[in-house]
């Protein structure tokens, strides 16, 4: 009988990465768990940490770590695997809101038999190899493990979950891919995935241990801080950071307040015909889908929207498809912990020329065509919209060059 090699390549393949993906994630959760508990049963350490008085609080911590490893080891499984990422850029139109990517995510039977493997193994294991902190916390009791499964397996469903939505968050702004990865960008993902993977290792290593050593020392803190003095000191800073926030939405107002009397002005002097502008300022904080105001100059009619970015120095994004995504990161000297956008849609349909007016602005103003981002500047075409600053676009209207600029370096002509 004649063996086909290539078809029983393709046929072993995925299953050897599969098993390697799970290997890359249970060792180090194993690990990482038999670390932390075995470094408690030193003397040194038990003194240094008084585990006679906070052994159950130390015990949680290594518990929620655990959840933080199972959460970023998906993250970067997910973000550096072959299997959810071609099936992420295979899709036509790409999932991009909170909603279609939990439908992506459920509708892979690889998400699911990832966590049900991992799910099997720590049931038919037992709880003194995946989890001696558990054991030592909830006993040895017949029904001991089964109370610690429950409580622990929708935990790590959710920290699963996380993590392949931030991955997904961080493929929105990728190119779109039209072929097949080459070998060159496999391996390229492979040595970053390795690369991570050995970073998130070693970092939530060292914090299991610090925190363990630092609980004593901030449960006394916390005592000292609940004094009447102390909290009147708290109070003020937290009046402080309110006051921050309180500024800038006062700066926020006070830039759509000055562009919108620019406007008024503008059109006045040269005969513009203005729409009323439909919520002027709750528009900063409550956007509405469709258009915020209208201009007709020299019988062209412009159809304008606001899109407020209130924090400058978080990125915004603006896709081609109508999404504007407000970037998060978090990162730890160099290392993307965890990874979010907020996204709010301002695509709509019209037959005029529309026009978004972006305000207040942010530091960082980034466009995506076909997934891949790149700096936007005045007069710039995301999609079917130009992008302007309101000065700007006031400046171009007087002009008569508001659709004059091109920018076919992105696939994009007037």
């Amino acid at each position: 009988m004649k063996i086909d090699l290539p078809s029983l390549k393709r046929r072993l393949l995925p299953c050897l990465r599969f098993f390697l993906s799970l290997v890359f994630l249970c060792l180090p959760y194993f690990f990482i768990s038999q670390i932390h508990w075995r470094i408690r049963q030193f003397s040194f350490f038990r003194d240094v940490t008084d585990a006679a008085r906070f052994a159950r609080p130390q015990l949680w911590i290594i518990l929620l770590v655990l959840a933080g490893v199972f959460y970023s080891l998906t993250r970067l499984e997910t973000l550096y695997g072959d299997t959810f990422y071609s099936a992420y850029h295979a899709r036509d139109p790409r999932p991009l809101s909170l909603s279609a990517k939990l439908a992506f995510l459920f509708s892979s039977p690889r998400f699911f038999l990832d966590f049900l493997v991992f799910a099997l193994l720590l049931i038919f294991l037992p709880l003194s190899f995946t989890h001696p902190a558990a054991e030592e916390l909830f006993g040895t009791a017949p029904g001991a493990k089964l109370r610690f499964l429950l409580l622990a397996l929708p935990v790590l469903f959710l920290c699963g979950l996380g993590g392949r939505l931030s991955a997904l968050a961080v493929w929105s702004a990728e190119k779109k891919r039209t072929e097949t990865d080459s070998d060159w960008a496999r391996k390229k993902r492979r040595r970053a995935y390795r690369r991570e993977w050995a970073s998130v290792f070693f970092l939530y290593l060292f914090t299991g241990f610090l925190l363990q050593l630092l609980f004593p020392q901030l449960v006394s803190i916390g005592s000292v801080l609940l004094r009447p003095e102390i909290l009147k000191i708290l109070a003020g800073i937290a009046a402080f950071f309110l006051l921050l926030a309180l500024i800038r939405w006062i700066r926020a107002v006070c830039k759509r307040r000055e562009a919108l009397r620019r406007l008024r002005s503008v059109c006045e002097e040269n005969g513009y015909l203005l729409s009323p502008v439909r919520r002027p300022y709750l528009s900063l904080f409550f956007p509405r889908a469709g258009e915020d105001f209208s201009v007709t100059a020299r019988e062209v009619r412009y159809s304008c929207k606001f899109i407020p970015a209130l924090r400058r120095g978080l990125p915004l994004v603006l896709s081609e498809d109508g999404i504007a995504r407000y970037v998060h990161d978090i990162r730890i000297r160099g290392v993307t912990l965890l990874s979010w956008s907020s996204t709010r849609r301002f695509g709509y349909a019209s037959d005029d020329r529309r026009i978004l007016l972006v305000n207040p602005v942010p530091a960082k103003l980034l466009g995506s065509f076909e997934g891949k981002t790149f700096p936007l500047d005045n007069g710039d075409r995301v999609g079917e919209y130009l992008v302007y600053t309101p000065g700007a676009f006031l400046h171009m209207l007087e002009l008569d060059c508001v659709e004059k600029r091109e920018n076919a370096g992105y696939g994009y002509k007037k």
